[in-house]
């Protein structure tokens, strides 16, 4: 099947075009040319026999003698383009091919040629018409010229085969050769194009050698970019080694703080899901998702490094606290890089679950009474006036009750101290019940025990004075002890009611007013509580 996206048929169609086109103007200018000159030689050569018998037609006309004439006539009418001829003289005689009289019947105007005297040049002695038949000398003369046109148009076309033959050879036929052989060639190859000897120095050569030049580019590209692939995949196993096998976890986050790269050791510590069905949020693996969303934005605006210890959400009931250690860093972009101008949080996780537990448990035997459990006496001024200031910002009461066992040296001494023991497990028990959870409830040592609470919207004396009396019904319950037996103690206590206008006093003085008025419950008799209320700051301590 021809196709026109070939080169060869396209070259093969323009030149059989234009070679029609010149083969057909130029016969038919040729035509029309031969045509005319060929009319023209006809009549001149009719002139040039008049000139041949022009003497004896002279002395004819001269003599008026008809056997002459004849002879005349006779020699000029051998010639088959002469349809008839006319001599006549000066004196009226005249002469014909049929001795009759000629007419206009034998065609156009004759051609004429005057007869001068033989004797007497320059003296017309009469006139010699030669009548041509038109039809013969067209007929001939179209023969001509159609067979000029028709060998010119042979020349043309045999002319535009021979040229579309030595295109097909030198041109088209040595393209091809190029492309087949170019489309063999591996450009990761050595392999070349051959350039024939007979294009060394044409414009073949040149694209030969052209092509050639750009073989050698894309064989050293080829190479050049085998050898960065090879170290690049290099470096990528050294990346995936240390990424994978990365004691610490490391992932990376967009700027919606998505996870989109984590390696198996923070999805072990976040418990992230191996087959999720869409990114996973990293405020999600966190019990205080707001802040680790405000440290991501930090991180991403400011790009300052942010380190810190979080606690993990839990994602089962039986799962108990966990603890990550976690540094939040922007990742810088390569200018190069397909991600430019997105950015991205690296966060660097590390499992403190462990460590954090085995501190609070530190944290707890250095704080926590071991028989109670209640805070014990380190760090208990340090805690009290961190919850009286708060107080004091938020323009509220603060209250400090002391407390003192009563009749609980007897049960040492009468049932051992595992049944004291029993006591003050149980006393801080009750204690508890009495107490908010935010308060705090500390062991002083022995069987003394101090709460403090703080009060809103202001220190209410009944509201105290309610504690209190629970406290006291409470503890006057009997404590089971063992063998059947059972313990009764009673409790004396002492409440220190402070508010803003009592800033002035330190904690160990409000202690001091509390043990005050402890001392007053016992003197009365025990088993009460009495409320005591320090002046207010004097003016002069206000403003000075």
């Amino acid at each position: 099947m021809i196709t026109f996206k070939k080169l060869s048929v396209r070259i093969t169609l323009v030149i059989s075009f234009f070679a029609l086109l010149v083969a057909g103007v130029g016969s038919a200018v040729s035509y029309t040319d031969t045509l005319r000159q060929e009319r023209n030689k006809a009549y001149a050569r009719i002139m040039e026999l008049a000139k041949t018998v022009e003497k004896s037609a002279q002395i004819a006309a001269y003599l008026d003698n008809q056997e002459i004439a004849d002879d005349v006539i006779g020699g000029l009418m051998n010639n088959e383009v002469v349809a008839g001829v006319l001599l006549k003289s000066q004196s009226g005689w005249r002469s014909t091919n049929d001795h009759k009289p000629l007419n206009d019947a034998l065609g156009e105007a004759p051609l004429a040629l005057d007869l001068d005297s033989p004797f007497s040049p320059g003296e017309k002695v009469g006139v010699l018409q030669i009548f041509p038949k038109h039809d013969v000398i067209e007929r001939n003369a179209k023969l001509i010229a159609r067979n000029q046109a028709l060998l010119l148009s042979s020349y043309t076309l045999i002319v535009a085969l021979i040229i579309m033959l030595a295109i097909q050879q030198i041109f088209v036929r040595t393209i091809k050769t190029v492309a087949s052989t170019l489309n063999r060639i591996d450009p990761s190859g050595t392999k070349r194009l051959h350039c024939p000897l007979s294009h060394r120095k044409d414009e073949i050569g040149h694209l030969i050698a052209d092509i050639n030049f750009l073989l050698d580019i894309s064989h050293f590209r080829i190479h050049s970019e085998r050898e960065l692939r090879e170290q690049l995949e290099k470096l990528e196993q050294r990346f995936r080694l240390l990424f994978e096998n990365a004691s610490v976890g490391i992932c990376v986050l967009n700027e919606h703080g998505d996870v989109i790269l984590h390696n198996p050791v923070c999805r072990e510590v976040l418990r992230l899901d191996p087959a999720p069905e869409g990114p996973a949020r990293v405020e999600q693996f966190f019990k205080d998702a707001r802040q680790i969303n405000r440290i991501v934005f930090d991180t991403l605006t400011a790009g300052e490094l942010t380190n810190g210890e979080f606690e993990l959400a839990t994602t089962d009931d039986l799962d108990g606290p966990r603890w990550a250690q976690c540094l939040f860093s922007k990742a810088r972009v390569n200018e190069t890089s397909e991600f430019q101008g997105s950015a991205f949080v690296q966060m660097i996780v590390i499992d403190i679950t462990e460590r954090k537990i085995e501190e609070l448990q530190t944290r707890f035997k250095a704080e926590r009474d071991p028989l109670t459990k209640l805070f014990n006496r380190n760090g208990l001024e340090t805690r009290l006036n961190l919850m009286r200031d708060l107080a004091l910002q938020e323009a509220c009461g603060f209250a400090i009750f002391l407390m003192d066992l009563d009749n609980f040296k007897p049960i040492n001494d009468n049932y051992g101290h595992e049944a004291g023991d029993t006591v003050l497990i149980a006393v801080a028990e009750r204690l508890l019940a009495c107490f908010r959870a935010n308060d705090i409830l500390v062991r002083l040592g022995g069987d003394e025990f101090l709460a403090a609470l703080i009060c809103k919207p202001a220190i209410n004396q009944a509201d105290l004075s309610r504690i209190a009396q629970k406290t006291i019904r409470l503890l006057l319950q009997d404590i089971p002890l063992n063998r059947g037996r059972n313990a009764n103690i009673g409790v004396s206590i002492g409440i220190c009611a402070s508010g803003p206008e009592h800033a002035h006093l330190s904690i160990a003085q409000l202690i001091d007013h509390a043990d005050k008025a402890m001392y007053q419950v016992k003197l009365a008799g025990k088993n009460d509580f009495c409320i005591s209320v320090p002046s207010p700051m004097r003016r002069d301590q206000l403003t000075s």
